[in-house]
């Protein structure tokens, strides 16, 4: 049974199903893990404490087996966090435009 507490971005081996697995999400009634091979699986807290889990490091290849991009692959996984939301949008232009007046 596992005592770690899951951790997004972190990799664990399942020991009972030999496979590697990246935590990507956390919820409050669910984890969110994406495999080696990229496939998406989710468990509940309780399955989560049932699984047989030691902590490893991420694989040298993953992002190629996810399916990312050359560009994807050197970057790193930090979020950006730009200071003015507001401004970001500033430039972009609707699609079309709607009249609103009231002829």
């Amino acid at each position: 049974m596992s005592n770690l507490a899951p951790k997004v971005g972190k990799w664990y081996h399942d020991e009972e199903q030999d496979i590697n697995f990246k935590v990507v999400a956390i919820d409050h009634s669910f984890i969110e893990v994406q495999h080696e091979d990229g496939d998406i699986e989710e468990y509940d807290p309780e399955s989560w404490r049932e699984l047989y889990l030691t902590r490893v490091e991420a694989p040298d290849d993953w992002r190629h087996s996810l399916g990312l991009s050359y560009e994807d692959m050197h970057s790193n996984d930090e979020v950006m966090h730009p200071d003015d939301f507001q401004q970001s949008l500033d430039g972009i232009e609707p699609d079309i435009e709607i009249d609103i007046s009231d002829n």
